[in-house]
Parts: structure tokens; sequence; C-alpha cells
């Protein structure tokens, strides 16, 4: 044990000497040409240093500095930096340095087309930039530069000056500052009497290029580079002036930048700087500029004015004293940032606009914030603007999280008023109730009161829980994951997991209309589709745009379920999608288009209309929705019998068949097989018995996107037998009379169908002539027809209820009768159905 203490204790002497010598071999050129080595080979560019004198409790000279870049050029020279601090001040950071010079730095600047600075290539500083600045050249020249910092029995001052040029635009800079004689062991004794004896605060800078300010900031970190660009433009202007009286000093700051300008009148009391009067600066924000640092927060979608008014600042003249104990009670700072007319395009509200909007700021303490959000919002594509009041406290946790122990927002505008009250603890944990009353168009108000939480766990696992308290309760139970990336940055909607459950009983429209901010159309849609009164529940497990999706709905109106799939933003189905809906005209008129003119006539269904879809090829497209990209393969949609008003159409149709009766027709309609692809639905042939007497069949595709739809109306050898008497027909056989419909019209080719329908009736009842006619008239006709498709349902529903009425049965005017001057012959009224 001896032995290894003494090995370790000689070790550690060894360690000692050769430390302390670090500067002593440094100062020899094999020590100088080693250091030289050692950087050269952990940086591409190349550093020549001429002379080196370095001790660790004496002087510190370096001289000759050269840094060269990847093609040999010099980027940085400097003639001489000398400090009387010891190297080991120099190593730990202290300000006091007493008498620190920079003598005749030069500096050369090169951004090329990638935005990237030949100091970063040679330095091998690499980053993501997030405002990458153009190709330029920037040049720093005759830069000296001296300081007293805290040096015995001498003021404290800072006297730098130095030239620069920015593509041909020459800029100066002089700064001196000196401030009484105060030292490092002077602040118990400051008096104002100090500050007089010795006190300047003059600067002057002239067209400084703020992308200097830029490139040295993107050393340090890259991801805001660019950022006093995207505020202040290329160039700054600045200048400080100072006057005195017995009590304090006084100083004025005035800027002026492209994009940025303003002025401070500030003063030096008691050891304190603060501003003297309420100052103010005005931003002229560009899109392109503060778009990059904005992230998932929005995007500035036109330039805006910023105006930002400081009421109150001040700190401590120690700041600038690494050696002293700061009390954070002196730092306090006020401030308003007010927004006129902005527009922004919000992720999740889409364009939006800001209007008198004002964010005001203050600190409690060193750590602790009093912040203030209120002004108008107003949704741009609806319109719809909403007083929006948040008032925070918060603060900066020890870690660098941030807390917001305190926070009352408010929402509202003419139909709703929203009060919550929320707490931010450490980590994401989230705390809140929420108080909400809606009225709707009617004047029916409900409140809601909700209380939510989310409790953050290991593992980047943060379960959340939602309880709506009013006449219809909802639970809502659920996680989230990968919230924030390794560095505690949030993810993108897109990257974050979750899963969650959601349950709700005998909820309403007017509820779900409170909650999402729904329409009166969207409601009357929902109350189509649901009813008065419905569960759901649902529960999904996605991450990112994948993951899975169960729901269930239960009504007075519709019952549904689906079982499906979301791969990379598309639903699939895992199961086959049913549902079942109570149709009647509210339904009607709300979901059937104008293209479909017969069943916006719906008065009820004997029976629940039956939706049936199969997962085969099944494809919705919903990150990001495209409608025209939907895909359904195979679908089934079953009305079985229903009740119709006898309204345009179906009452021309029932005059022409001769049918008198109640005001409202039934209609017994087989399945209907219908398929979905770029945006059209087609149908496969469905049958119709149209008042329990006569049969009709349709087919066609409908345009979903575009406004019309090309149908096909079958009038059957049966329907033109029973109604007009047309005989020896194939049993088979259809009338096909196409239909058009464009934005509301209907178009139908009137030349074509009436010589088909002359040709039927002179085939049909001319005798041997009237045959011969008939055939020749079909002859001359095009044949472009489509086929006409078979039936899909066999035997027909009503097979066992309707018997089709015989050739001998059918009432046709009687020979020798006298003909009414009403009576018209079959073509006649066949014709004039159709307008021809």
């Amino acid at each position: 044990m001896n032995f290894f203490l003494k090995l370790f204790a000689v070790l550690l002497v060894v360690a000692a000497i050769f430390i302390a010598s670090i500067p002593s071999i440094l100062r020899s050129d094999w020590g100088r040409e080693q250091l030289l080595s050692w950087i050269n080979h952990r940086i591409p560019g190349k550093m020549e240093i001429r002379k080196v004198d370095l001790h660790w409790s004496g002087e510190q000279t370096i001289e000759g500095i050269v840094l060269q870049s990847l093609e040999g050029q010099p980027i940085i020279e400097v003639e001489k930096f000398f400090s009387e601090a010891s190297l080991w001040k120099l190593l730990c950071k202290s300000t006091h340095l007493g008498f620190t010079e920079v003598k005749n730095l030069h500096a050369t600047l090169i951004t090329n087309d990638k935005g990237e600075t030949n100091l970063q290539r040679a330095l091998r500083i690499n980053g993501r930039n997030a405002f990458p600045l153009p190709h330029s050249t920037i040049t720093l020249s005759n830069v000296n530069g001296q300081l007293h910092l805290f040096q015995k029995n001498h003021p404290f001052s800072i006297s730098i000056q130095g030239s620069t040029e920015q593509e041909g635009l020459p800029g100066q800079f002089q700064i001196d500052v000196v401030l009484g004689v105060f030292t490092a062991d002077h602040w118990n004794n400051f008096s104002m009497a100090d500050l007089h004896r010795q006190a300047t605060i003059e600067a002057h800078i002239t067209h400084f290029p703020v992308d200097l300010i830029d490139r040295l900031v993107a050393l340090k970190n890259p991801h805001f580079y660019g950022f006093f660009h995207s505020l202040l433009g290329n160039e700054l202007n600045l200048d400080i002036h100072q006057e005195t009286n017995q009590e304090k000093l006084l100083f004025n700051l005035t800027t002026d930048s492209p994009l940025m300008r303003g002025s401070i009148e500030g003063k030096i009391e008691n050891q304190i700087v603060s501003i003297a009067s309420p100052s103010s600066f005005d931003f002229h924000l560009q899109p392109e500029s503060i778009n990059p640092y904005m992230q998932h927060l929005g995007k500035l979608t036109q330039p805006t004015n910023m105006h930002v008014a400081i009421s109150h600042l001040s700190f401590p003249l120690t700041v600038v004293d690494s050696e002293q104990t700061i009390d954070p009670s002196l730092f306090a700072f006020q401030a308003a940032l007010l927004f006129e007319n902005t527009k922004i395009f919000s992720p999740i509200a889409g364009p939006i606009s800001l209007d008198h909007f004002q964010i005001e700021l203050k600190n409690n303490s060193m750590d602790q914030y009093d912040s203030l959000a209120k002004g108008k919002i107003t949704l741009d594509p609806t319109q719809e603007s909403y007083a929006v009041s948040l008032h925070s406290l918060w603060k900066i946790a020890p870690d660098k999280s941030i807390e917001a122990p305190s926070n009352h927002l408010t929402i509202e505008n003419e139909l709703f008023h929203i009060d919550s009250t929320f707490r931010l603890g450490s980590h994401h944990a989230f705390e809140s109730t929420i108080n909400f009353t809606y009225s709707n168009k009617n004047k029916q108000s409900s409140t809601l009161t909700a209380s939510i939480e989310v409790l953050p766990e290991i593992k980047q696992q943060i379960p959340f829980s939602l309880q709506i308290h009013s006449l219809s309760p909802i639970n809502l139970q659920g996680s989230l994951r990968n919230v924030v990336d390794a560095n505690g940055k949030w993810n993108s909607w897109k990257e974050i997991g979750i899963e969650a459950t959601a349950n709700g009983s005998h909820l309403t429209p007017h509820i779900l209309q409170g909650l999402f901010f729904l329409s009166d159309d969207q409601t009357d849609k929902v109350t189509a589709l649901c009813g008065s009164s419905f569960d759901a529940t649902i529960h999904c497990d996605m991450q990112g745009t994948t993951g899975s999706l169960q729901a269930s709905l239960t009504g007075e109106r519709t019952t549904a379920e689906i079982d499906a799939q979301i791969v990379k933003g598309v639903l699939q189905l895992n199961k086959p999608f049913t549902a079942q809906v109570r149709v009647d005209p509210f339904f009607a008129k709300t979901f059937f288009p104008s293209k479909i003119p017969l069943l916006s006539s719906i008065v009820e269904g004997e029976n629940p209309m039956i939706v049936s879809i199969s997962p085969e090829g099944f494809v919705i497209p919903l990150f990001p929705f495209k409608k025209d990209e939907i895909r359904i393969t195979k679908g089934v949609l079953t009305l079985g019998k229903m009740h119709f008003h006898q309204e345009e159409e179906l009452q021309s149709l029932l005059q022409l068949l001769k049918w008198e009766g109640e005001p409202f027709v039934p209609l017994w309609f087989t399945p209907i097989y219908f398929a979905i692809h770029d945006g059209k639905l087609s149908f496969q042939r469905v049958d119709i018995l149209l008042a329990n007497r006569y049969t009709l069949a349709s087919w066609g595709t409908i345009d979903l996107i575009g406004d019309q739809a090309d149908l096909f109306l079958g009038l059957t050898a049966q329907t033109l037998q029973t109604a007009f008497g047309v005989k020896k027909l194939n049993k088979e056989y259809v009338l096909q009379i196409p239909l058009r419909f464009t934005e509301g019209t209907v178009e139908i080719d009137k030349k074509k169908i009436g010589r088909k329908i002359s040709s039927l009736v002179a085939q049909t009842n001319g005798g041997l002539g009237g045959k011969l006619l008939g055939e020749f008239l079909d002859l001359t006709l095009p044949r472009d027809d489509e086929e006409v498709p078979p039936p899909t349902t066999q035997p027909f529903p009503w097979e066992n209820e309707f018997f089709p009425l015989s050739d001998e049965s059918v009432d046709h005017p009687k020979k020798g009768k006298k003909k009414n001057k009403s009576d018209k012959s079959v073509e006649e009224q066949l014709l004039e159905f159709l307008n021809l």
C-alpha cells in the first residue's frame, strides 16, 4: 500500500512539474512549433505564430498571429496580443485582466454561395444555418483595442477603433468607455464623485456590417446564423453620447439600420445602470428573414412592423465583474411588443391576422416573469374574429426548463366565451380547467366545464387526460410519445406519437359545435347524420402519420363502426366498413347533391339505409387530404324500399306513366354497387320498382369534384308495355335515355333519342310497314350506345310481391273508340316527357 501511495505522489509531482513548465516550453521555438503542429492537425486551415511568451503568473504576449484559409489566403492577422492577466485568469475567463491590448487586427471574411464563411471552413465549425447569408466579402482593418479591466489604481476603460468595408461600403467604429476610478476592490466604496472624476461613455459607429456580427455568433451557435441580419438589415449605425450632473451620469443611445431604429436615454446612479425615460424601437420584419426562426410556431406571410416599448430596464454595474456576487433583485425590465396588422400562417389554424396585438413582459426576479398577451385574432378564410387575452406567471427552472405555475386565458366572440386557468409544470407537465359557454344562431346556449391533465413520465411518455362535464360527459385518456428530441427541442407533429381513447355518451350536435367551432352548416350535417343524441368511442395509436384507428358511433339515426390503419398519412381499412342510417327528408336534403335530384326528395325509408365498403383497394389520403385521390374499389349502398315526394323529375315521369295515386310514391331499389376513383363515383346498374307498378333501371358516373354527372335512365320492356302498350318487346329490352347533369341543368341528345323512340314505336306498333320503317331508322342511328348492363341482383327483392301485366291485361284504346283530343300517341308522350 505504501508503495502505491509513493508512486501516486511521484506521478502527481511529475504532473505538477510538467504543467508548471508548459509556458516555458511554449516560449521556445520547439515548443511553439509543437503547439502549431497540434493546432494545424485539428483544423483544415493553417495557423502561424511568430512569438509566444506565456506565464502562469505573469504577462502574456503573442505576436504575429495569422490564420489562413484552405486556399492559403489570410483570414485573420494580429500584430500583437498583450495582457497583464495571468495565464490562469485567461483560462478561467476572468474579467480581471488588467491592461490588455490588441494591436493592428486585420480580417477578411468571405461567404460562399452555400452561406459558409472561410472562417467556418478554416476552423471546421459545422452546423445548420437557419438563415444562410448571401455571398459577400467583409473586411476589418486597423482594429486596435486597449482595455483596462480592473487594473490597480487605473480607471475601468475600454477603447476600440477600426474600419470596415462590405461590398464597397466603408464604415468606421470608435468606442470609448471610462467609468470612474473604481478597481476590483473598490465597489464597496463607490461614489458618484469617483465616477465623475473620469467618466466617458462615447460611441460612434457608421455602416457597421451586421453580417459580421452574425458570422461571429455562428462560430458558437450556428442556429442563430443570420438572426441579427433578420432584425437589423445589412448595416448598423449607432451613436452614444453622455452628459453628467452631480448626482448621476446620463447617456443617450441612438441606433438606425434598414430594418430597425430607436433610442434609449440611460443613466448610471448608485452603481445601477437604468433607462431615464421610456424608450422605443421600431422593427420592420421581413418574412424571408424571420420565418427560419419561428420553426413550428407559424410563418409570417407578409412584411409587418413591430413596435417595442421599454418602460423599465436596470442592472448593476457589477455585471462586468466576474468575481463579484450579483444581487438578482437588482435586475429588472418591463417591455411591450405591439403588432398593428400582422398576417401569419399557423400550422393549426391556417392563415390568421393579428390586429393591435400586444405582448407585455416584465420580470419579478432573475428567473420569474410576468407576461400578458392580448388583442384580436381573425381567421382569414372565414373572417371570424376572436378577442384573446393570456396572462401568465412563469419562471426558468435550474435545469433551464420553463415552468408556468399560473396562467389565465380568455377567448371570446359573438358566439362563445372561453375562460381557462392552467399550470405548466417542469418537463411539460400540464393541468387546466376550462369553462366554455357557447350560443348558436338560435340563441341556444350551453356551458361546459373541462379538466385536462398531462403528466410526464420517463422515456418521453407524457400521459394526458380530459374530462368534460356537462349533460353529455366526455372522457379522453392517452399519452404522447417522442414530444421532444434529445436536446429538449419540440419535435414536429409528424414525429410525435399518440395513443388515446375518447368516449362520449349522450352527445349532441350543439355540444360538438361548441367544442370544434363547427359552422351552422356543419352542425346541420352532424344532426342529419347522427340525430339529436348519440354515443361515440374512438381509439387511435399513431406514430407521426402511421398507426391504427378504431371508432364506433351509435345514435338515433346512425350506427357505424370502422377498424382501419393509417400508413404514411393514408387511411386503409382492416375490416369492411359498415353503417346504418335512418333516412328522412332532412338527411336527403343535407347529403344528397342536386346532381341526384331523385334522392333529394326522399320522405322516409321503410328500413335504414346500409353502407358497406370493402377493405380491398380502399384508400383515403388524410395528410395531406386529397379528394381526387380517394379510392373505393367495392362499395354497396342498400336503400331498400323508400317513399318519395312527387317533385319535378319524378312527377314528370309519373305523369308520363299515367300513374295517379298518393302524393308519396314508393320506390324499391336493388343494392347499388359503386366505386370511387380519380374523383369520380361510378355505380353499376340499379333496378327500381316504381309505385309498385313500373320497373326502371339506372347507372352512370358522377364527378365528385366537378359539377356534373353522366347517367342513364332505362325504361324496361315491362314499363313500356304497361304504360304505353308497346308490345312484342324482348323482356330484357331497356330503352336507354342518356342524361348529363351540368351545374344543375339536364342535357339530352334530343335528336338521337327522338329517332330511337320513333324506331321503337314503328317496329312494335306499325305492322309490317312500320317494322320495315323502324328497322330502317334503327340502321341510320349511330352505334355508340353503351351496352345495357345486366341486373346486379337476381331475383329482384320484389319478385314475390310484384307480377307484371300480360299483353292482354294492358288497358289499350279500343278499335272504333273515339279518340279524345287529350289522347296522344306513345311517341308523342315519350317525346313530350323528354322535352323533344
